[in-house]
C-alpha cells in the first residue's frame, strides 16, 4: 500500500488484488484509492453508451431546490439512473465482486445495502473547483447528525472513466475529515488530489470532506461514475421502482436487491426485514423472475 509522495501524506493506494484491505484503509484515513478498480473493457463500454445517453439539457442552469445553480456549472454533463439507461452498469457494475466485497464489510453493522445514487459526469475545460463538502448533505440531512464514531450508513465509489490529473481537477480529499464532529471551514492546504488512471476508483465515506478540483486545461475533459451505495434503511435518491420490468427481470437477483426490488434484510435479526407484503418477500408477492432475456434497444 502506497501513502506518502514526499512529506505530505497522500490518499492510501490499493491494487485489485488487495480488495480485503479496502474498507479497512478507508476507516482510518477516509479514502482510498484502488488502482484498476474496473477493468478497460468495463470502462469503454460505459464510455461508449453514455454518449449517446447524455442529457444535455439537465445542466446547471436547471435550478432547484435539490440542485443550487453553483452546484453542478454550465461546464458539466451529467446523466443519472444509469440501471434504466446503460447495459454494462446493469450487468457489470450492479454484480461486481469488488463493490459488493467492500460493501458487505462496510454495512456490516446494518444489514443489506442498495443503490442511492448512480451518476456519470463530464467535467470540461474551465470547470471551477467544487466546494468542499460531504456527499448527501443535501438529499439525506439526517447524516450530518451522525456521531464519528456510527455505523456506515452510505459511502461513495468515484471511478475515473478517463485520466484524473492535478490539472484537469483531480478530486480533492482531506484525510481523516470523516472524523471531524463538524465539517467547519476546511482549507485548501489540508486537501490532496485523486490523481487516478481510467479503471481507478476512489472510495470514501459520506463523512468524508472532498471536493472537485478546478479544470485549469484548454480542451481536457474528466469523465467519472460515481457510484452511491447506502443501508437499506437509507432511501435511494433515484426512485429504481420506475425502471421498467422487463428491464429488472433481466437482472440477477443481486442487482435486482441493488435497485430496491427485493426485500432487503437488517443486521441480527430473524424477521422477513424492510419492504415486505404481509410479511412476505417483495420478490415472491410480485412473482419476479430473474436472468430472463431482453431485446436491447
Amino acid at each position: 500500500m502506497t501513502v506518502l509522495q514526499g512529506s505530505k501524506p497522500q490518499i492510501p493506494r490499493l491494487s485489485a488484488h488487495e480488495i480485503s484491505q479496502a474498507w479497512p484503509t478507508v476507516e482510518e484515513h477516509g479514502a482510498v484509492i484502488v488502482e484498476n478498480f474496473l477493468s478497460q473493457s468495463i470502462v469503454e463500454r460505459l464510455n461508449g453508451e453514455v454518449e449517446s445517453i447524455f442529457q444535455a439539457s439537465l445542466r446547471a442552469e436547471t435550478q432547484s431546490k435539490d440542485l443550487p445553480k453553483d452546484f453542478l456549472p454550465p461546464t458539466v454533463k451529467w446523466t443519472n439512473n444509469l440501471a434504466a439507461s446503460s447495459k454494462t452498469f446493469r450487468h457489470d457494475i450492479l454484480n461486481h465482486d469488488a463493490v459488493h466485497e467492500i460493501c458487505r464489510c462496510a454495512f456490516k453493522d446494518t444489514g443489506d445495502y442498495w443503490l442511492i445514487t448512480s451518476t456519470i459526469l463530464n467535467l470540461g475545460p474551465n470547470n471551477v473547483a467544487q466546494q468542499l463538502h460531504r456527499d448527501y448533505v443535501l438529499s439525506h440531512p439526517l447524516l450530518r447528525h451522525l456521531r464519528p464514531d456510527a455505523p456506515t450508513l452510505a459511502m461513495n465509489f468515484l471511478v475515473a472513466l478517463s485520466p484524473f490529473t492535478a490539472e484537469n481537477g483531480a478530486t480533492n480529499v482531506i484525510l481523516g475529515s470523516h472524523k471531524w464532529p463538524e465539517i467547519g471551514t476546511p482549507s485548501s492546504d489540508q486537501v490532496v488530489q485523486a490523481v487516478m488512471n481510467p479503471g481507478d476508483a476512489l472510495i470514501i465515506t459520506a463523512l468524508t470532506v472532498h471536493g472537485g478540483a478546478a479544470n485549469v486545461t484548454a480542451g481536457n475533459q474528466r469523465q467519472f461514475l460515481t457510484l452511491g451505495m447506502g443501508a437499506c434503511q437509507l432511501t435511494p435518491h433515484e426512485a429504481h421502482m420506475a425502471i421498467p420490468r422487463p428491464i429488472v427481470e433481466s437482472l440477477t437477483p443481486l442487482a435486482q436487491r441493488m435497485l430496491g426490488w427485493r426485500s432487503p434484510r437488517i443486521a441480527s435479526t430473524d424477521r422477513m426485514g424492510l419492504l415486505t407484503v404481509q410479511e412476505s418477500s417483495l420478490e415472491s408477492y410480485m412473482g419476479l423472475k430473474t436472468n430472463q432475456p431482453l431485446e436491447e434497444v
